[in-house]
């Protein structure tokens, strides 16, 4: 895309309001024209849009300005129309929200205007379809969602405060995948039941499972600590849904409290040169979340060699 940043739809030197305005203003107009201001603006009600009445090119600096405008528009319109789906149709609309936000944006309340508009779009396209996919067959009702948000924000909690919020929101998204994947919940804790019956498997208080393959005698990190490590996860049924193994370096690294609880639970047990298969119940690993080829409720059995402490 060229130089695509601003836009100001080509406004001519000369250019006058449109018939609607300009026959009432015209002579008011002649008689105040060597007392106009370069920057004076007058709104054209007719058209909605934003226009110079008399924007003459007289100075090296007036030049400048008025070329640079026009440059930095080239490849915009196919960047509005792919991006924003807006057409020639609606360039008006665009130039008088762009003046009007270029003629405001010092104003404290305006700022705030148009902050609350890009959240508003952010919550459109990326947080409600997001939250949808926590309630599957469930609806969840916008109109409702969008005055939870806005009590929140005015702190108002005449309904619940925000620590109860969290708790019901959770409760919910359990419920609606449990009753989406009830039948993979069920599976999984049966797998929990017979891999837990392993002769060679070691439980922890918190509901941990693994395996020793391979004992390694070197130190075992803290929670501060960051860890290289070799592994492959998958699910029950088999499923690879992540492999260093798969990549070059086949080594990731990362900070001990930077991943599942499982995961943090089994480093801080493992000595370096360790291999360890770990179980981890989906109470320790993402519980009702799906993220990529993970279902809610997983049980997660990771292969993990220690390869390296870096304090």
């Amino acid at each position: 895309m060229k130089k695509v940043l601003l836009m100001a739809l080509v406004i001519l030197a000369g250019a006058t309001c449109c018939p609607a305005s300009a026959a009432k203003k015209d002579k008011k107009k002649k008689k105040a024209k060597q007392e106009e201001v370069a920057d004076t603006v007058v709104v054209d009600s007719a058209a909605a849009i934003f226009v110079r009445p008399d924007a003459p090119i007289i100075t090296r600096a007036d030049s400048i300005g008025y070329v640079s405008g026009m440059v930095v528009t080239q490849g915009l319109l196919p960047y509005l129309k792919g991006q924003y789906h807006l057409n020639e149709n609606y360039m008006q609309d665009f130039l008088r929200g762009f003046y009007t936000a270029v003629q405001n944006d010092t104003l404290p309340d305006f700022r705030a205007y148009q902050v609350g508009t890009q959240i508003a779009e952010m919550t459109l396209q990326r947080v409600i379809p997001t939250m949808m996919n926590d309630y599957p067959k469930t609806e969840l009702n916008r109109e409702m969602f969008f005055q939870g948000f806005m009590d929140a924000v005015m702190g108002d909690h005449k309904h619940f405060n925000d620590s109860v919020a969290t708790v019901l929101k959770d409760k919910y998204v359990t419920e609606a995948k449990e009753a989406a994947f009830g039948e993979w919940k069920r599976q999984n804790e049966a797998f929990l039941v017979t891999y837990a019956q392993n002769d060679s498997v070691t439980k922890t208080a918190d509901g941990l499972l693994y395996k020793v393959i391979r004992q390694g005698k070197g130190a075992r990190p803290t929670k501060s600590d960051k860890v290289v490590v070799k592994y492959e996860g998958k699910l029950i049924d088999g499923t690879v849904f992540d492999s260093s193994y798969t990549r070059n370096p086949q080594t990731s690294t990362f900070g001990v409290t930077q991943v599942i609880k499982g995961w943090t639970e089994a480093l801080l047990l493992m000595p370096v040169g360790s291999k360890w298969e770990l179980c981890i119940p989906q109470e320790l690993g993402y519980g009702p979340r799906e993220t990529g080829k993970i279902k809610s409720f997983s049980t997660l059995i990771f292969t993990v060699e220690l390869e390296e402490i870096k304090k």
